[in-house]
């Protein structure tokens, strides 16, 4: 069971569902996907398991399906205002039971148009400053 394959089915599979209610797609963040495999391999997400012959894009959408039997998850899932999203999967075999143990962990972020003219600023202020302090130099 490869983790990298689970977590893009379940990429996939939240986007189609938040295709079909007419919301944006969300975008895959680096940043984002680090800090849910930090999550995942810490043991800090939903729990979920999977027998050895299950196919990857049976196990994720599995896991999208009781995401969204939960109000809390499917409320995060749908909410608009989120732009970005990254997916962590840790998975190991679990002796005891047979069966593969799957960590999950998600993380998501909106980025608003307010934000980026923040950041813009930011950028140029700084660039003004290198700037200067060169010519002083």
């Amino acid at each position: 069971m490869n983790p990298k394959r689970v977590a893009g089915w379940i990429f996939r599979y939240i986007n189609q569902e938040r295709k079909k209610r007419g919301l944006k797609k969300l975008k895959s963040d680096k940043i984002l996907i680090n800090e849910a495999i930090r999550l995942a391999m810490n043991e800090r997400g939903t729990i979920h398991y999977a027998t050895k012959n299950q196919r990857h894009r049976d196990v994720a959408r599995r896991i999208v399906n009781d995401w969204l039997n939960n109000p809390n998850q499917r409320a995060t899932i749908l909410n608009k205002r989120y732009t970005h999203m990254g997916i962590g999967v840790h998975i190991y075999w679990d002796i005891g039971r047979k069966e593969y143990k799957i960590y999950v962990a998600k993380r998501f972020k909106s980025e608003n148009k307010r934000n980026n003219k923040i950041r813009k600023k930011k950028n140029n202020n700084l660039t003004k400053f290198i700037r200067n302090f060169k010519l002083k130099k």
